[in-house]
């Protein structure tokens, strides 16, 4: 118990990084990156996994309203006309 209380403590003194903690270095090969941002994501304490999956789908459902929301303007906005009816003869 003590351990996770601080696991808990450490996780909360570390501020988050932007982007749930993806840096792009300039220096090093292609597998040199891999191998850092693998080794950066193993080591990752899971509330912080936690907190940017829970980010990540807010920002989607943000974004989702947001289209919806511009649609339905739109859709009351534009004038809609139907077609003349036509007659029998």
């Amino acid at each position: 118990m003590e351990v996770e209380k601080s696991h808990e403590e450490s996780a909360a003194a570390t501020p988050p990084l932007t982007s749930c903690g993806w840096k792009m270095s300039k220096d090093g090969s292609f597998i040199s990156k891999l191998k850092e941002q693998f080794h950066d994501f193993v080591n990752t304490p899971m509330a912080d996994h936690k907190l940017c999956f829970k980010n990540t789908i807010d920002e989607m459902v943000e974004n989702f309203r947001k289209e919806v929301h511009g649609l339905k303007g739109a859709e009351n906005s534009a004038t809609i006309q139907s077609p003349p009816a036509e007659e029998n003869k």
